[in-house]
């Protein structure tokens, strides 16, 4: 394992953080010492404060994207919620495309319709393939219902909807 995919690199660096922050508010307090010799060492200090929180920050930032990944599976078990809300109307039947839910008020809710992490706009009605046009909803097996579109996530991530409510996670 390299030290940059290590899960140890985020606590060391807090850790690196916090006793140079600590040593910083110390050391002025110090006797016994040249204010010169107090001030370069506090300097010195904060560097190493700062240089560590640089290290800390991207961290943080990963944590961000998983968040992401959830908050676009939950859209798409809302959108297979009201699908199969749809359905159960229509005898089994499932709508011919997302914009037809949206119209007929089962998901009025745009948001619902976009992913998270898709950082490009897009022009089309929502940011997940539907491949259920005039499919019965308890067809057996169960089939590919809701699908991200390419570059949702970054890298190579994706969420999969099947018909029968479980959501599968594509990485290639």
């Amino acid at each position: 394992m390299k030290w940059r995919d290590s899960a140890i690199r985020p606590l060391y660096s807090l850790f690196t953080f916090l006793i140079s922050l600590a040593c910083c508010i110390i050391t002025p307090f110090l006797r016994k010492t040249a204010v010169r010799a107090k001030t370069a060492s506090m300097f010195i200090y904060l560097l190493l404060a700062l240089f560590s929180l640089g290290f800390l920050m991207p961290s943080f930032g990963a944590a961000r994207e998983p968040a992401r990944r959830i908050s676009c599976g939950s859209n798409l078990r809302q959108i297979r919620i009201c699908l199969e809300q749809y359905a159960e109307d229509f005898d089994g039947f499932l709508p011919p495309d997302l914009p037809t839910l949206s119209e007929s008020a089962y998901l009025s809710d745009a948001a619902i319709y976009r992913c998270p992490s898709r950082q490009e706009p897009n022009t089309d009605f929502a940011d997940y393939l539907y491949y259920g046009a005039n499919r019965r909803i308890d067809e057996k097996p169960p089939f590919l219902l809701l699908k991200d579109r390419a570059r949702n996530h970054p890298g190579k991530y994706g969420n999969l909807m099947l018909s029968n409510g479980n959501l599968l996670y594509e990485k290639n």
